[in-house]
């Protein structure tokens, strides 16, 4: 820009054809704008990979961007557009309301990008969805659990799939090779609690034990629950603080973000009215501690599974495979256990064994649920997703005949895992 000596400064990229007409006509269309615009853009002459045009229509189009965050579109007929979205609506015949937009991406960090992106240019939109997926940012078969940072959001993206609240959903690629709850299991141990609901402690106290939420005297840490009297506190998967339920006769009154350590409400200096001072909330989402439920009965069946699997070597001299029948035994005992996800590692690489039928499920199965929407697929680079899923793949294999050989034999094969 400090080399522009001229009224407008205007650039174009190396690998760019500069059509005769385009500055004359950006000059021509600015020049009748007041100064609150602070940039124009033209269209682009679309080419295949032999640098021959594709015509796509024969109308030139013009982005005006007023105050630079409020993108508008307009052309020599004077079409205006209120935002950029409602621009590549247009262009690419997407009906944004009524689709479920999947965009595949190379990684984490380009997803991030594109979701900030998009809510920039589309910062005029009310209720529009963009969400990022990610994966689980661990090797496959590692022995540690998912964060569960991770796992709140990806239940919290996926209850919104179900819901049908997601208008774009950015994935990088192998996020979507991986296998999840199946639908049924999410939406059985989500569940929404709001100021003003009907309340009912015994139907809350076993929707609690089916999310493997543990009941205790004082909260103080994630996946704990207390009742005392008409006062309920909880402190859900993936949030920072626990949550205080105020009980007025069957209704919840209010409810408090509160301190574990002073059992507290936390205060909000930064409201001036006195009686509003509390962080006082509307409504919470409460979503299982993991992927899968510890119970006796989810035990029982990872046990039988197990054995189906592995029928052919010694399975019941399986690590894994003992710490799930001294489980069992416990439960059926009626014995306190606690913390009961912290000391298996790597269950989480044995998921479909919980589920009956080996029952997991994809994305796309969450993308299918609803009927109502259709979905489109969009695909930032198609060659670089391609050979990324071939050197996953490859990885993969590699990985699992690694480790099998190395001595551990009781491994599940990667199609119980991924696609």
């Amino acid at each position: 820009i400090k080399w522009a000596q001229g009224k407008y400064f205007y650039a174009i990229a190396s690998d760019d054809i500069l059509m005769p007409f385009k500055t004359s006509l950006l000059v021509s269309e600015i020049e009748k704008l007041d100064d609150t615009y602070a940039a124009i853009f033209g269209d682009a002459l679309m080419i295949n990979q032999q640098s021959q045009q594709i015509v796509v229509d024969n109308e030139m189009r013009i982005f005006l961007a007023k105050d630079i965050k409020n993108i508008e579109l307009g052309s020599t007929k004077n079409k205006y557009y209120k935002t950029f979205l409602e621009f590549f609506a247009n262009k690419r015949n997407f009906d944004f309301d009524n689709t479920t937009n999947i965009i595949f991406v190379e990684s984490a960090d380009q997803a991030i990008l594109i979701k900030q992106e998009i809510e920039f240019f589309n910062s005029n939109s009310n209720n529009f969805s963009v969400e990022v997926l990610l994966d689980d940012e661990r090797l496959p078969y590692d022995n540690f659990l998912t964060q569960t940072n991770l796992l709140s959001q990806r239940f919290r993206i996926l209850n919104l799939l179900l819901q049908n609240k997601i208008n774009v959903l950015i994935v990088p690629i192998l996020a979507a090779f991986q296998r999840f709850s199946p639908l049924n299991f999410l939406a059985a141990n989500s569940f929404q609690y709001k100021v003003n609901d009907k309340f009912d402690l015994q139907s809350f106290n076993q929707q609690m034990q089916m999310a493997n939420y543990s009941r205790v005297n004082q909260v103080v840490s994630v996946g704990e629950y207390a009742i005392r009297g008409s006062i309920v506190d909880i402190f859900p998967m993936g949030s920072n603080n626990p949550f205080r339920l105020d009980l007025f006769d069957d209704e919840i009154e209010t409810i408090k973000i509160f301190d574990v350590e002073t059992q507290r409400s936390i205060k909000n200096s930064n409201q001036k009215n006195q009686q509003n001072k509390q962080n006082i909330i509307t409504e919470i989402n409460l979503f299982p501690l993991n992927e899968f439920s510890l119970n006796a009965d989810s035990c029982e069946i990872f046990l039988q599974q197990f054995a189906n699997i592995f029928h052919e070597k010694d399975y019941k001299n399986s690590e894994i495979y003992q710490q799930i029948s001294h489980l069992v035994n416990k439960k059926n005992s009626k014995s306190k256990v606690e913390n009961d996800y912290n000391f298996f590692a790597g269950i989480q690489s044995y998921l479909p064994l919980f589920f009956e039928n080996l029952n997991t499920a994809t994305l796309f199965d969450y993308l299918q649920s609803n009927a109502n929407k259709s979905i489109n697929f969009i695909f930032t680079n198609r060659q670089n997703l391609q050979l990324q899923i071939k050197n996953f793949i490859a990885d993969l294999d590699k990985r699992y005949n690694f480790l099998t050989v190395s001595g551990n034999k009781f491994l599940l094969s990667p199609e119980y895992l991924y696609l």
